[in-house]
């Protein structure tokens, strides 16, 4: 993108954004800048100059309360997108996407699936889990991805450029989209029967190490300035940022 590009996608993501705050505020339900978004906040009171998109987090419980309640508030010219909502869907998060007019800007890697690929913002669960490190715990994590990988596979939603791929091509046709999205849930959630000390982001594209926090970190919200709006951020987003990015204050080199 040029310059004048980027604004205007950022523009329509914000105004995604600022959509979704007033369903949840209407609804009570709890969410939290995440990702680049959380670090935008913190270090640019906005957009992190390069970024193209927006990543909200919601513990699982009002994740869920979301997509129930919230798609008849928000404007009809937004259509939340999840594996319930969409056939064939492609992603494990929910999404936020620009679906009525002509969005200038367009998702080429799905659009053989959905003709709704405009612009969006995406929404990560966060579930428990026991420990913050551990056998189980890569062993979950690795489940994931590999579901994750069948799913792109199977939906032929990135290129089979290698063996690993190949391989998780072939392996996806013996399996259904549907039965992966119910791998998927199980495997994020299956520490959720009750409270655990740490809370994780699995499905985010991190190593696990930069996934799981101390449930405090989530305990509760702070405002924080996002583009001249109060956003709610979780109150450990300095302990969230650095366990994501470690030195997260410092810009990284203009190249």
């Amino acid at each position: 993108f040029d310059e004048a590009a980027q604004k205007e996608l950022q523009r329509q993501e914000l105004a995604i954004l600022l959509d979704v705050q007033a369903a949840c505020n209407e609804l009570g339900i709890e969410f939290f800048l995440g990702e680049g978004t959380l670090l935008g906040a913190v270090r640019h009171q906005g957009f992190i100059p390069w970024d193209d998109d927006v990543d909200l987090l919601m513990k699982r419980s009002e994740y869920d309360r979301f997509l129930r309640l919230a798609p008849p508030l928000l404007a009809p010219k937004y259509k939340v997108q999840h594996s319930t909502t969409v056939a064939n869907y492609w992603s494990p998060v929910m999404k936020v996407r620009l679906v009525e007019g002509d969005p200038l800007f367009r998702q080429q890697h799905i659009e053989h699936l959905s003709p709704d690929n405009g612009p969006l913002i995406d929404i990560f669960p966060i579930d428990y889990v026991p420990k913050p490190a551990g056998v189980g715990l890569r062993l979950q994590s690795t489940y994931i991805r590999l579901l994750r990988g069948l799913l792109v596979h199977k939906l032929r939603t990135k290129p089979a450029t290698n063996l690993r791929r190949r391989l998780l091509r072939v392996a996806a046709r013996g399996v259904s989209t549907r039965w992966l999205h119910r791998q998927l849930e199980w495997a994020h959630t299956v520490h959720n029967h009750h409270e655990r000390p740490f809370l994780a982001t699995l499905a985010t594209y991190h190593p696990v190490a930069r996934q799981v926090l101390p449930a405090d970190a989530f305990a509760d919200t702070v405002a924080l300035v996002f583009e001249g709006h109060e956003l709610p951020a979780p109150t450990g987003y300095d302990l969230v940022l650095t366990t994501t990015y470690g030195d997260y204050r410092t810009l990284p080199p203009e190249n």
